[in-house]
């Protein structure tokens, strides 16, 4: 166990269905907080902007490539063109143009800038962050998953990686939150808002929240981690059980609404999330009245404090 720490996140691209967790993409990754001084509040960090296209001349290249990987091209470009319209590499009038033009103007972008590999970026990245151990925010479900599925995928060396995830510490220590997504609590911790959805922004924020609930607590943020008590696993009964999906993760959530879910092509907590994202409420209470307490879940989805990625 490293005596060390630092936070660090993603941002990626959307699959396609059927595809794993793993085999998602990364367009950012940063770490932030080596050499943390407590008396200025700073730390070391590291930014990449990565772009994982063998091929991307032109806009249908994007696109092209994009499906290949089992990217979902459409939310994926949208998602991408907004991030770098944010940080002024791409005009904001882009982000009203259709699908083709968006990724027209991402194709001008990547060839303009310089961006890494995904390979350079995760080899810098654990050459960076070597000999600490590492946090995000929901990693377990999500960042973990997409650095290590990379770095196998890639030939990386991960194997003095050690990732942890804030999730369960801060549900742990502070209960009785109206939600546990990063962006909500923080605004909860510290009355304000973050560039949320950057990076390195997201990791500095993170960071921040550590801090403050160490202090809040009067511990220090490892043993934080190391001294939480562990859950036992209940098993469940699978006498029934036709499907094999992380949706069983949700509170609340058994083999029948699972088995809803499966018959209306939801089969885990990423293409839940999708749904919940481009669907009005109304249309749930609708389409979803067979799930268990679907009014209350329903609630629960669309005020984020079920957190689902």
């Amino acid at each position: 166990m490293f005596s060390k720490w630092l936070t660090y996140d993603l941002e990626s691209t959307f699959l396609r269905k059927g595809f794993k967790r793993t085999d998602t993409k990364i367009i950012e990754i940063a770490l932030y907080g080596k050499d943390f001084n407590p008396k200025t509040h700073k730390g070391e960090s590291y930014q990449a902007l990565v772009n994982p296209l063998e091929k991307y001349s032109t806009g249908e290249e994007v696109i092209e490539s994009l499906e290949s990987m089992g990217q979902s091209s459409e939310k994926s470009i949208n998602f991408w063109v907004k991030l770098l319209s944010q940080k002024h590499m791409i005009d904001s009038s882009v982000r009203r143009k259709n699908t083709q033009e968006k990724a027209d103007a991402l194709a001008k972008t990547l060839a303009k800038y310089e961006f890494k590999t995904t390979k350079d970026a995760l080899t810098e990245a654990i050459e960076f962050g070597k000999e600490h151990i590492w946090i995000a925010h929901n990693g377990n479900s999500f960042d973990s998953k997409i650095v290590m599925g990379n770095c196998s995928d890639l030939g990386v060396d991960s194997d003095e990686l050690q990732l942890n995830d804030s999730l369960p510490m801060f549900r742990h220590y502070m209960k009785g939150q109206p939600s546990y997504s990063q962006v909500i609590l923080f605004a909860s911790m510290f009355g304000g808002k973050y560039k949320a959805h950057h990076a390195l922004e997201d990791s500095k924020a993170l960071h921040k929240m550590i801090r403050k609930c160490a202090e809040n607590t009067d511990k220090e943020v490892i043993p934080m981690f190391t001294e939480m008590p562990v859950k036992k696993k209940t098993r469940k009964r699978n006498a029934s059980k036709r499907y094999d999906s992380d949706l069983y993760d949700i509170r609340g959530v058994g083999i029948g609404s699972v088995n809803v879910f499966f018959e209306n092509n939801i089969k885990s907590k990423q293409q839940l999330h999708d749904y919940i994202s481009t669907n009005e409420k109304s249309t749930w209470l609708k389409e979803f009245t067979a799930v268990h307490a679907y009014k209350k879940l329903g609630e629960k989805l669309y005020s984020g404090e079920i957190v689902l990625i």
